[in-house]
């Protein structure tokens, strides 16, 4: 059993909630929201924008603060097979730092152009991609 472990068979937070000895600080109502929507004011919000607009075949990776894709233009970028996009700052990625990036139609490529996304050896930023 484990506590953080969402299978209701399994995790020790649904017992816990049943008895009364857990405060609840969201209702249904926002997982659900959360579930399809990330928290506009973290890193989840840039890295979740990147990954809705990318084609999963473009996804080689992804962690806690950094995303790997394929590179499918390899020729454009020199030969390199993969990109690797570092979002170490758990606030550079956020809704007011890259703006709604929710709306339909807006490319990877146009994304990864924003400003936050730039390399950090082409402007000084702590936000980086490298490529492989």
């Amino acid at each position: 059993m484990q506590y953080a472990n969402i299978d209701r068979q399994k995790g020790l937070f649904w017992p816990y909630e049943r008895s009364g000895l857990v405060e609840r600080i969201v209702d249904n109502q926002q997982i659900e929201h959360f579930v399809s929507n990330p928290p506009e004011d973290t890193r989840a919000y840039g890295r979740s924008m990147v990954l809705r607009a990318a084609q999963p075949s473009e996804v080689a990776a992804i962690g806690w603060d950094s995303i790997t894709f394929r590179n499918l233009d390899a020729i454009a970028h020199g030969g390199k097979r993969t990109r690797q996009l570092s979002l170490a700052d758990p606030e550079g990625f956020t809704k007011a730092v890259l703006g709604d990036l929710s709306k339909p139609g807006i490319s990877l490529e146009e994304i990864l152009d924003l400003p936050a996304f730039v390399p950090f050896h082409e402007k000084e930023h702590k936000h980086e991609i490298s490529y492989t």
